[in-house]
């Protein structure tokens, strides 16, 4: 049987155990995680061939004739951007990197962007564009390639953001649009108590004038259609969180990036996100110092942020500490049952009843991290129904006990296996195991 840090390596660490897999790790579930940080990882083969953003919103913001949206172009888009999603699913399930995917899925859910009109079709190749590639690399590159991606500038509005003395505000007029840089600053880096004010918040917007989407630019970026359009631009100095910037057009947002990413603040609210999401919902003082200490010493190195994570050990003294969100319940059993392919129906009808559709967060700040908004008696009732309904296709091929042995086993206790055992037919056992408060957490 597999040890509890075994269990906690697959389920805190990664997606759920499949078949044989705590095999694969031995002895060491540290060593195994450290085998998954590898900086520069290529995009996975199952996503490479889906299209660019500069493509996708290219082709989308192109307007017909009569200066209208090309309807049928993000109707098509649409249906590309679900096949990524199941392709992205189905890497869940197959993946031999599952901490490298389960960090993808935290930086994405930090970095937030969701449906919103004709953007939707874009949403998995933001993650697969700015996301990805810096997942073990550095925070601070991460945040200009995020904010640089013009489904974040779209999502929080800065293609509206024109300077009222740039050249397009004095000849049409102009207005601040404020979104953007205050997410930045109270999502993002600073975090809500971070210190910055609504100043911070207006000279922020300020330099990030300009940071748009035209893909048809000769000088915009040929992956994502960024473009910095100097006609929108508004000149002069910026003071933010205390340090003033020169007016040098595209750079100085830039530059306020790299300040934000260096001030303590940063480091606080990122280390406290990492230690809610892997070591409790109210993560102990001790965890947040630690992380918060190694971000600041290396410069925002997530790898070697990524590697303190495993070397905690509040994480491995509590193995059933988080609640899994829809998602990962979903994925979990599906690896459980050695599953490698999902259909859309079977993704989309689970996730749409649990309400946690992939790309489609409630609001910039992300699916919450804490098992309040997850265990309420509705959301509990959805999961169990489902996975009841499920049951019945897999217990012909996957014994109760032997799949309570594989999954939970190291941390069932016994009431749990009691019940299990008691169950009145396969089904009921094979349903009761993913049902369980073990199975359910991570």
């Amino acid at each position: 049987m597999m040890s509890p840090d075994i269990y906690t390596a697959l389920n805190r660490f990664g997606l759920g155990g499949a078949p044989g897999e705590a095999e694969k790790i031995g002895s060491y579930p540290e060593a195994w995680l450290k085998r998954q940080i590898r900086r520069g990882l290529p995009t996975p083969e199952p996503l490479r061939h889906y299209p660019s953003t500069a493509r996708i919103l290219g082709d989308i913001h192109r307007v017909d004739k009569n200066g209208s949206l090309k309807s049928q172009t993000i109707s098509d888009y649409g249906r590309t951007f679900t096949y990524e999603m199941i392709d992205r699913a189905n890497l869940h399930l197959t993946t031999e990197l599952p901490f490298y995917e389960r960090m993808v899925m935290f930086w994405s859910n930090h970095f937030t962007t969701a449906r919103k009109g004709s953007l939707y079709p874009a949403l998995a190749a933001f993650e697969r564009e700015a996301i990805r590639p810096q997942t073990f690399g550095k925070f601070e590159q991460m945040l200009i390639d995020v904010i640089r991606h013009p489904v974040m500038l779209l999502y929080l509005d800065n293609d509206s953001s024109i300077g009222p003395n740039s050249p397009h505000g004095l000849k049409y007029g102009g207005r601040i649009n404020e979104n953007l840089a205050r997410e930045i600053l109270e999502l993002h880096t600073l975090g809500v108590d971070g210190g910055y004010t609504q100043t911070d918040v207006i000279e922020f917007a300020r330099a990030l004038t300009g940071w748009t989407l035209n893909a048809d630019h000769p000088k915009a970026d040929k992956k994502t259609g960024f473009y910095f359009d100097e006609s929108l631009h508004e000149p002069g100095w910026k003071t933010v969180c205390g340090r003033r910037f020169r007016g040098t057009g595209y750079t100085e947002a830039i530059s306020i990036l790299r300040h934000l990413r260096r001030l303590p603040a940063t480091a606080k609210h990122i280390a406290t996100k990492l230690a809610r999401h892997f070591v409790s919902d109210d993560p102990p003082a001790s965890a947040v110092e630690r992380l918060e200490k190694v971000f600041k010493q290396t410069h925002g190195d997530l790898a070697a942020v990524s590697r303190t994570l495993f070397s905690m050990n509040e994480i491995w003294d509590t193995p059933l500490a988080k609640v899994k969100t829809p998602y990962e319940y979903f994925i979990s059993i599906m690896r459980a049952m050695g599953q490698t392919e999902v259909k859309p129906q079977n993704l989309m009808r689970p996730m749409e009843a649990m309400q946690n559709m992939p790309f489609d967060a409630p609001s910039p700040a992300g699916w919450p991290d804490i098992a309040s908004y997850w265990i309420g008696p509705g959301s509990l009732m959805r999961r169990l129904e489902w996975v009841h309904a499920q049951s019945r296709y897999w217990v012909a091929d996957n014994a109760p006990l032997e799949t309570m042995d594989m999954t939970i086993g190291p941390v069932a206790d016994e009431m749990t296996r009691h019940v299990i055992m008691e169950a009145p037919t396969p089904t009921d056992g094979l349903a009761l195991v993913f049902a369980s408060r073990e199975f359910q957490r991570r």
